[in-house]
């Protein structure tokens, strides 16, 4: 009974696209993913002795998982390039041994860095009641920023409710996806 609850609840409020299908790689190679390998420590050099490892030990290449360590901060999806100086050439060496690569990313912003000053202070002009309405982030109910530890530190959440969070987060993917 809960699981055919649960699966109502996935269905009803998070709906995939008809046109959306998990690539077939999926279900054809294994997934090989770098945290297993280099836990935190995600680097060019690294990522590829590993892929090539993976290849010379008789494993066909599948899904090669980028794990966190990659980027320059959570909810900063950039290439940290002093870990990964070519990211295009790293994605393009993976491909030509024959990877489907994905990026890890998280729904976590790191208070810290600049991309969470600018999502934290942006607000609507819309009034609420005795508030402004915030255009991003997980909130407490008096318009603070809900910051939580989770095992990576600490992290303020995107709130996917917010239509705004969406675009911020999508435009974030696009941008690195383009580099």
């Amino acid at each position: 009974d809960q699981q055919k609850h649960g699966i109502s609840a996935v269905e009803n409020h998070f709906p995939f696209p008809d046109n959306i299908h998990t690539p077939r790689e999926f279900y054809k190679y294994p997934m090989f993913n770098t945290w297993m390998e280099l836990i935190k420590n995600q680097n060019q050099q690294d990522i590829v002795k590993y892929a090539k490892e993976i290849i010379e030990n008789g494993y066909n290449p599948g899904i090669l998982i980028i794990d966190g360590g990659w980027q320059i901060r959570q909810g900063t999806w950039e290439f940290n390039h002093d870990l990964i100086p070519d990211p295009k050439g790293l994605i393009d060496s993976l491909h030509n041994m024959g990877f489907v690569v994905m990026i890890w990313v998280s729904p976590f912003v790191c208070p810290e860095g600049d991309n969470f000053l600018e999502l934290f202070s942006e607000r609507s002009s819309e009034f609420l009641g005795e508030k402004y309405r915030y255009n991003h982030l997980l909130r407490h109910e008096n318009g603070e920023v809900a910051i939580h530890h989770w095992w990576s530190g600490y992290g303020a959440y995107y709130n996917f409710l917010l239509e705004d969070d969406c675009k911020h987060m999508a435009n974030q993917l696009d941008s690195l996806m383009e580099k």
